[in-house]
């Protein structure tokens, strides 16, 4: 089964161009990036062991830019389902640390079931996280096509 247009490009859009602002963001702008994490106030600047984690996520996220340059250009890759699925299925896995890690944050901080105080940013996280899984997960389980079709 062939890899549609369609998905190419939204993957395009989740694991180059989401990223791309990402990579940018945690070397450029590390607070906007750590205000997005917690609604405390992060340190300025940040600890030493808070910037070895911004460091190591924006390598992450340049590794996955890297990776999803291949999958779209490769001529191996560009229409193989089973590579598109091993890494879609890997992307899944960190999407839920992800997610788990905002779930942790916001109950730390005593705001998990008080849905009332999430800011703007607390409902990006999980809810673009969550519908970004889901749509991996969908491309993963039922393939491309059936994305395709939603998007006509």
């Amino acid at each position: 089964m062939s890899v549609s247009v369609f998905s190419r490009v939204l993957f395009f859009v989740f694991d180059f161009l989401m990223p791309l602002g990402g990579v940018v963001g945690h070397f450029a702008d590390p607070q906007t990036i750590l205000s997005g994490f917690t609604s405390k106030a992060p340190l300025t600047p940040p600890a030493v062991e808070t910037q070895v984690l911004l460091d190591g996520m924006a390598g992450w996220y340049a590794g996955l830019m890297a990776m999803h340059l291949y999958l779209q250009f490769s001529s191996r890759a560009k229409h193989d389902r089973s590579i598109w699925n091993l890494v879609m299925v890997n992307l899944i896995l960190v999407d839920l640390g992800m997610l788990i890690g905002f779930t942790r944050a916001l109950l730390a901080e005593g705001r998990l079931y008080g849905v009332d105080t999430w800011r703007t940013q607390d409902y990006a996280n999980i809810v673009g996280y969550t519908v970004i899984a889901l749509v991996r997960l969908l491309f993963v389980l039922t393939g491309s096509s059936y994305l395709l079709r939603l998007s006509k």
